[in-house]
């Protein structure tokens, strides 16, 4: 049989294709589980303790164009208060590239949102005050501008809608019936990009005055997160329905920390590291010096299995987020996935048996081995673009501190 001499390249080209793309989002399930939870390492094991580490502001988070969205308000005490709205374009169904809306009589718009989840209590029933409005601009098309301090301005146009509706656990759909103020944004004849600048987009958020605390995350990959209008022609009786498309979405994050235990950009983290999302706190954390030693007395070691844990602090900080993510520091640049996401067994989930995370960061360490440096690992909470839970984690000089247990040969 003869071997294509381009194969191995191909292999190689779409290992580092998968590298690059991790940078991208973090919301993955790139090496989901660890592998053999019981598994022996033929080995010696030690463990290495964290030298440094600090929690910092997440300021630079962009949120556009993301399938998951959250709104809503919430605080406690040791992370303070946040708050997220949506900004979101209309525009015409994907396969439509002409719409002829002048000549119909449009009887309601109906905006529906599929729920994705409910914090809180994500089995509870909230009361939402929620408020929609016209932008007065059209949203970019560019996902890359928009972080979590964007902002775009709203018309002065009284609101689509802006009443209370109840949320409970087992809705799937929040249907949000919309004022006929609406049908003239929508009255357009005309192509899609006569039609986005026409028509601009919305605003929508939960008003925290008037609402109960907590947040909703909607799901816009659902075909069902949409914008409805229910129209006729003329006299005639019969009803038709258009679906518009909610396009090139971004998300708004406010933080107030004024009565927060946090607050400050940077935060040591000898005594506990805090990781928040949306636009929160991230981790960083080094081994550099524990490294340094062991590479010192261990020159040739070969790393068969490390793992980094994360035992969370003592205090009540509500449900542990679901996972934590890992990436490389480098001076410049996005960071980059440790190496162990091209692998299968990551893992990285919060594991209640022993009130911790565990990451598998077997060639992430031996690769800090091979540089003689390690500049630091950052850590932040998976999905933290559209989900609220946070936690605290122990810091470096507390008994249970983080660590990487590995298993090494010679």
């Amino acid at each position: 049989m003869k071997h294509s001499p381009t194969r191995l390249p191909i292999a190689l080209l779409t290992l580092l294709c998968l590298l690059t793309t991790a940078c991208v989002d973090e919301e993955t399930d790139l090496g989901a589980n660890l592998a053999g939870d019981g598994a022996r390492y033929e080995g010696v094991d030690t463990t290495l303790y964290a030298d440094a580490a600090y929690s910092f502001r997440d300021t630079a988070l962009q949120t556009g164009g993301y399938y998951y969205n959250i709104i809503g308000n919430y605080s406690d005490a040791t992370f303070g208060k946040v708050s997220a709205e949506l900004y979101t374009q209309l525009s015409l169904p994907s396969r439509t590239s002409t719409i002829d809306f002048e000549s119909v009589e449009i009887d309601s718009v109906v905006l529906t949102l599929v729920k994705n989840a409910l914090y809180p209590d994500t089995n509870g029933t909230y009361s939402f005050h929620f408020e929609v409005r016209q932008l007065a601009e059209a949203v970019s098309s560019s996902d890359s501008i928009y972080t979590m301090s964007s902002t775009l301005p709203v018309g002065s146009e009284a609101p689509y809608f802006d009443q209370a509706v109840t949320v409970s656990a087992t809705d799937t759909v929040v249907r949000l019936k919309l004022s006929n103020d609406i049908v003239e944004a929508l009255r357009y004849t005309g192509d899609n990009d006569g039609f986005v600048a026409h028509a601009k987009g919305l605003r929508i958020r939960i008003v925290g005055e008037s609402s109960d605390p907590g947040m909703l995350t909607i799901d816009f990959s659902a075909t069902k997160t949409r914008l409805t209008a229910y129209y006729r022609y003329g006299e005639r009786p019969d009803t038709s329905d258009y679906q518009f498309s909610l396009s090139h979405r971004f998300m708004h994050y406010e933080h107030d920390y004024t009565t927060a235990v946090v607050g400050d950009d940077s935060v040591p983290g000898a005594n506990a590291l805090y990781l928040e999302p949306l636009g929160g706190y991230s981790v960083r954390v080094s081994f550099d010096q524990a490294l340094s030693a062991f590479r010192a007395a261990h020159p040739r070691a070969v790393i068969h299995h490390a793992e980094l844990l994360l035992p969370l602090a003592t205090g009540d900080y509500g449900t542990p987020p679901e996972r934590v993510v890992a990436y490389k520091a480098v001076t410049s640049g996005t960071e980059p996935y440790i190496a162990d996401y091209l692998l299968a067994g990551v893992d990285g989930y919060y594991h209640s048996d022993a009130n911790q995370y565990r990451l598998r960061v077997t060639q992430h360490v031996q690769g800090l081995l091979r540089d003689g440096i390690d500049r630091g690992t950052t850590l932040v909470i998976n999905s933290r673009r559209s989900t609220a839970t946070r936690t605290v984690l122990c810091g470096t000089t507390t008994g249970n501190r983080v660590k990487i247990a590995l298993t090494y040969s010679e």
